[in-house]
Order: structure tokens, then sequence, then C-alpha cells
């Protein structure tokens, strides 16, 4: 195929580079334009620029510019007689594209960048791939959703954790976030405080969320009450709770789980619900952390056993048995995680947000199990994939080519300016409402401007004349910045203080500076 590539005078040896490192078996060219920044271009400025190409339709079949360009390029393209697309965002990953073949690159649009085209596709792909084999693998009912025995698919569930009869319809409103987030059921763990007589109305209150609804309690009259009120399942079905459930709806779905000591098999608890008469029955043989309880290869073989003894029956984990005891973020162990849970064969992942460790694990559940299920469908390690858990790291760098640079001038020796005669400011955030507030205290009083991104709150202040010098308003907005990325990812943000530190640096400062971690002290 005969491609023509478009770039600005600073994208060009980046991209160079990236066709050398393709060994594309396409002919490529590339036309740079007598600009800086390619993705400035406009439609009609692009169009001024290829329409004086000769036979521009004729020698090329596709022309490809950067993702960044602005506007639609199919008015340009129906012009010239030759298909004008959107590549890469990023000119150093053109590498990419140029090793698709010419029914990929057709798919190209004059709309979209190419990373997002190719992420929906291979997405889409995935899916239907997956909705394909659904059709032929055993599952068990989770109300109107299925578990499945040999998955993928593998159902998300999100758990709401303290539900109350004063609480609960706020609460219904984050099980509707979650559910955006991905989750396909949703479970309900009450407080301790309510009254079984309480539960029907919560239950009724949460069935507006429109998908499978489950009880997560240890008390039999909580779950008796519940399944007389419709609840479609219900969680850690123990050996104490089973000998309460007679009488009960038996198209309830039940998850067993042995007790936390491990003494009670789930394969007496399946004997025992089966002579009971229910029949939709999931199994969590509980995993545990690493180095804690019965340890993390000890759980593993459980899973494996039961798996191996009942092969009609889905099998359910907890994602935060593991997160709540790893210090570490769960981004990168539910990327580890869910793989793994679905090579044991697990067809259920519960996930809740318990406090800061946990804080957006249900977004990140439903991503681990994207990334598992494509991986899965493609027979390859999961990486590769578009939506992925990299939030603090890359999968690959990239190089931003400056051009021609006059002098160099080392910054070096910050000093700290002197005070703003209009004032200062105090930043924090508000995660219960999703908010930045910043307090001006001044000449004009005590102003508090309260907001959802940096830009508007810094414009703000400028409009309000809160802000009189340079060092200043760049000191606000390094500030609120910082602030803005701690609310998007949960972390903690204080005034003044690095938001993100590497994972060395508390050892180092308590070590005195020794290189190593692990030798004895002498």
């Amino acid at each position: 195929m005969r491609i023509l590539l478009v770039t600005g005078r600073l994208g060009e040896a980046t991209l160079r580079r990236a066709i050398e490192r393709s060994n594309s078996k396409h002919h490529v060219d590339v036309l740079v334009l007598p600009i800086e920044v390619a993705a400035l271009l406009t439609p009609e400025l692009l169009k001024h620029y290829l329409s004086q190409i000769p036979g521009l339709s004729l020698r090329y079949d596709i022309v490809i510019v950067p993702g960044l360009v602005r506007g639609s390029l199919k008015g340009v393209s129906e012009d010239l007689g030759v298909p004008i697309v959107k590549g890469t965002i990023h000119a150093d990953d053109v590498d990419t594209l140029l090793r698709l073949n010419e029914g990929d690159l057709v798919m190209l649009s004059p709309e979209r960048p190419a990373d997002e085209v190719l992420a929906e596709r291979e997405l889409r792909i995935c899916l239907s791939s997956v909705e394909e084999r659904s059709q032929s693998i055993p599952w068990v009912p989770l109300g109107d959703k299925r578990v499945y025995v040999d998955p993928p698919p593998i159902l998300p569930v999100a758990e709401v954790v303290g539900v109350s009869a004063s609480s609960y319809e706020k609460l219904v409103e984050k099980a509707q976030s979650y559910i955006e987030m991905g989750a396909e059921a949703i479970a309900i763990a009450p407080s301790r405080d309510v009254d079984p007589s309480e539960l029907a109305r919560i239950i009724k209150g949460f069935s507006v969320v429109g998908v499978p609804l489950g009880l997560d309690t240890p008390r039999p009259k909580l779950v008796r009450r519940a399944m007389k009120a419709g609840i479609d399942f219900v969680l850690n079905v123990t050996s104490d709770l089973i000998r309460y459930l007679d009488g009960m709806p038996k198209e309830v779905t039940l998850v067993l789980t042995a007790g936390i000591d491990h003494s009670n098999g789930v394969e007496e608890l399946i004997e025992r619900v089966f002579n009971m008469g229910f029949e939709n029955v999931i199994v969590d043989p509980v995993i545990d952390p690493p180095l804690r309880g019965t340890g993390f290869i000890e759980s593993l073989e459980r899973y494996r056993s039961v798996r191996s003894r009942w092969r009609t029956l889905p099998l359910a984990a907890n994602v935060n048995n593991i997160v709540e005891y790893v210090d570490a973020d769960s981004t990168g162990v539910i990327g580890f995680l869910l793989p793994l849970l679905l090579e044991l064969g697990v067809g259920m992942v519960v996930a809740m947000e318990l406090g800061a460790k946990s804080y957006g694990i249900v977004e990140e559940v439903s991503t681990g199990i994207l990334m598992a299920t494509c991986a899965s469908i493609r027979g390859g390690a999961p990486t590769g994939f578009a939506p992925n858990l990299l939030v603090l790291k890359e999968r690959r760098w990239i190089d931003i080519d400056l051009g021609r640079v006059d002098r160099v001038v080392e910054a070096q020796g910050f000093r700290r300016p002197a005070p703003d005669p209009a004032g200062l400011f105090k930043v924090r955030i508000r995660r219960d409402e999703s908010l930045i507030e910043v307090l001006h205290i001044g000449r004009r009083g005590r102003v508090l401007i309260r907001g959802r991104d940096a830009a508007s709150i810094y414009q703000k202040a400028i409009e309000l004349g809160l802000v009189s010098t340079l060092d200043h308003a760049a000191y606000l907005g390094q500030e609120l910045a910082k602030a803005e990325e701690a609310l998007r990812v949960g972390k903690n943000y204080v005034q003044d203080k690095p938001l993100f530190t590497r994972p060395g640096e508390f050892l180092r400062k308590v070590m005195g500076g020794s290189g190593s971690t692990t030798r004895a002290p002498s």
C-alpha cells in the first residue's frame, strides 16, 4: 500500500524513527509541512498543502495525518479524491499503524484518532467472540445475568457496604455509579443496626438500579427476610447460615464460602445445599493474601480442587481479600490477579470500596476483566490492549521533539518568592463531593472558591483579583494541578507536599541513604 504521512517540522525526526522501527511492508513517504506542529492544522490548511502535490490521488492510496488534527477530514478526502485519515496521537506510535495490513488501514477514520479506532475495533472483536463463546458453555443464573462455569465471560459484582435505613438512598446513587463503571450486579452489606423489618424497603429502594441484587450478611434473620423479599443472590453462605435456609425460595442463587479458618470445607456445603433443594449454586473457595491465613498458594489449590470435583459449578472470588492486605497500588494487584483468576476458572468477581486503598476498585476490576478476557480470546498475555491498568506508569515512553533551540538556560536554585500583597491561598480537596476548594485570605476577607477542575478555579481567582504576582499565580496553578490529580486518582492532597513518592524514598531516609534494603544491619 502507498502511504503518505503528513507531519510538521517538530515531528519529522520522531516520525522517521517510527517508520524505521516498523519494518513496514508498505511504501511510505513523508510530507513535512512548513509549520512547526502539524496537530495545529485545520482541514482548510491541510487541503491547501495537499492540493499542491501533483497527482496525489494517483500516487497514494491513503494519506495519514497526526491524530490531534482538529475537525473532520471527510470533506478534504472527497475534494482531493484520496482517503485522508487521522493517525496516532503521538508520532512515536506510528510504527503500530505501519504494521497493519491494507484492510485495517482503510478502516481508519477522518474524524477520530487511530488509537481510538483500533482500540474500539479490537474491543468489539473481543466482545463478539466472547458473546459467541457464551452461547455454548454452562452457566448458573444470577437474577437475569449468568455466571459461567468455564469463563470468559466473567461477571463483575460491586458490593455496597454499610447500608442502613437512613443511608440507603445515597448509597443507591453509589450503586448506580458502580454500574456505570462496569458492574453487572450489586450486592448490599447492611450495617449492624439494620432491623429485619426495614430490609424489604431497602431492597425495594435498590431495585431501581436495574441489575441483579444480592445480600452479604451473616445475620440469618436478614437473609431470610431478603430471600422472601425477592433478593436474587446471597453472598458468603457459610455452614452457620445454611441451617436457617430451610423453606426459603429455591430460585435464589447461593454463593457458598468456607469459614474464615476454612475448617468447614466448601465441598461439604455444596452437598448440604443440594440436599436442601437449592440448584443455583456458586462456590467461593476464598482466596487468601500471601503470608496470611492458609496462604495464597494454598488458597489457589482450594480453587483447583473444587473445580476438579464440581465441574458444573461456577467459581467466585473477592479481590479485596488480596488488595486490602498488600500495600501496593490496587491497579497493579488487580492487573496480575484477574488473569490468574481466569486461569483458575473464576466466573464471578466481587469488589467493594472499603477505604483509600480500594478507592476506584470497581472500575479497575471491570477494566481488568476486559484485559484478561481479551488476552484469553487472543491467546496471549494481558498486554498491548487499549483499556489498561497503567495509571502511574506507561507501556512505553514517548519522545517529544522541540526543534531548533537558540540557547539553553539552566534553571537552578529555587528562591521562595515574596508574599503576594493580595493574600494567600489554602487548598484542599473534598473527595465526598469531588470538589477542589481554595480559601483566599487577604484584603477582601476570606473568600472560598469551589470547583471540579484546576483551570476554572484559577481563572476565577484571577477574575476576582485575588492574585497580584506572577510567582503566586504560578504557585496556585501548581497546587491546583496537584489537587485535581489527587482527586482523579484517589490520592491524599496536602498543600506544599509531593503528590507521589518513589517506593524507596522512605527506606533511604530511614536507612541513611544506604543502597541496600535487604542486608542485615551491622
